[in-house]
């Protein structure tokens, strides 16, 4: 099996492909696995400084309010509330069928599980054809441009994702989620610096975003910067309340990885606290294997995978094996995360979790 950018239309021929004399960012071979990221050139990156894309206001202004009260919604992030930020979008274009920030808003919102019924295809349908009608409405529209980057990066189009986070940039410079997932692409990539420069560049635009912010520590933490992401984390817990416990998650891991096991046990004591019997088994498994408690760390692991669990988290599975040292099982959840295609999986070339693999000639790669 080869895997490419994009395993369902991609040829999976290596010297069929001109990235313009691109590095090479990631090679994965594992088993009969290939998988290949390439870093776009930095010199090829559009310029910010564009004259910004007017946004049409709705003349009506029943569908400026539903669009407005989806944005509301969709901006938290809370995926059981999706439904009804699908259910604004839709009623704002059917007081405006014009707007085209609403068509870009459905598509989002169908992007974070606005309608669970539908399965990986059809939602990503439902996606693309609102984006489709967004950009028929206004070409140069940001939240359009970003959401298809997303989309783009997705299905490790690379080289497509750039181009279209750039495009939404130079549209609107001030558009807080073009850097946002920029940032998060970037840092995939290796291009650390950029990375780093577009989040901060999104939570100066949006510092109320609880989404950037969390996003913010990972990227952080992809990026080696520990103290940062520490400092970001922090923040979290006085922005609001609601999201202590993941962040307590954060800082438990991040106090870990620098050698401080004491306080990675409080930190994971507080957030067993906030989360009273809600603490999942991957949450326990990921906590102990930080800590180098192989006993525990496997007995969790054991657990998720006699109940199933295993198969939704194949990616984290992947990483607590690595963690363990355990290289044999953590190439052995890879493979299974990429017949799976687990949406984290762009973020293998970055996450630190993994370093115990840079050195098996299975795994080779340089960002």
């Amino acid at each position: 099996i080869a895997l490419w950018h994009v395993p369902e239309s991609r040829d999976d021929t290596a010297g069929g492909v001109d990235w313009g004399g691109a590095a090479l960012a990631v090679t994965l071979i594992i088993g009969a696995t290939y998988f290949v990221v390439n870093r776009p050139s930095p010199s090829g990156a559009a310029s910010t400084k564009g004259n910004r894309a007017e946004m049409r206001a709705s003349q009506s202004p029943d569908a400026e309010r539903e669009y407005q009260a989806g944005l509301y919604i969709w901006n938290k992030r809370r995926v059981e509330d999706m439904p009804k930020a699908l259910a604004h979008f839709q009623k704002a274009i059917d007081f405006d069928p014009g707007l085209a920030r609403a068509y870009a808003g459905l598509a989002n919102a169908y992007l974070w599980e606005g309608n669970p019924s539908l399965n990986r295809s059809e939602k990503y349908a439902h996606v693309k054809a609102a984006l489709n009608r967004a950009l028929a409405l206004d070409p140069n529209l940001a939240e359009a441009h970003t959401t298809l980057g997303y989309l783009e990066g997705s299905d490790w189009k690379w080289t497509e994702a750039t181009r279209e986070y750039e495009k939404a940039i130079v549209a609107n410079p001030d558009y807080p989620q073009a850097h946002h997932w920029y940032a998060e692409c970037l840092v995939f990539l290796g291009r650390d610096e950029e990375a780093v420069e577009h989040i901060n560049k999104a939570r100066e635009l949006d510092p109320l975003s609880y989404a950037i912010l969390n996003d913010s520590v990972a990227i952080y933490w992809d990026a080696g910067r520990y103290d940062e992401a520490l400092t970001q984390a922090e923040k979290i817990i006085s922005f609001d309340a609601r999201y202590e416990g993941r962040a307590r998650i954060w800082l438990s891991r991040l106090y870990a990885h620098k050698g401080n096991i004491e306080r990675a046990r409080q930190e994971f004591k507080r957030f067993e606290e906030l989360s009273k019997s809600a603490v999942l088994d991957m949450d326990y498994a990921n906590f102990h294997a930080s800590i180098g408690n192989k006993e525990m760390a496997l007995y969790y692991l054991n657990k998720l995978e006699k109940s199933g669990g295993a198969i939704k988290e194949t990616y984290m599975v992947a990483a607590c094996y690595a963690v363990l040292g355990m290289r044999e099982d953590a190439i052995k959840w890879l493979e299974t995360a990429f017949e799976t295609r687990h949406p984290s999986l762009p973020a293998l070339a970055a996450n630190p979790d993994f370093d115990v693999l840079r050195s098996d000639p299975r795994y080779s790669f340089a960002r």
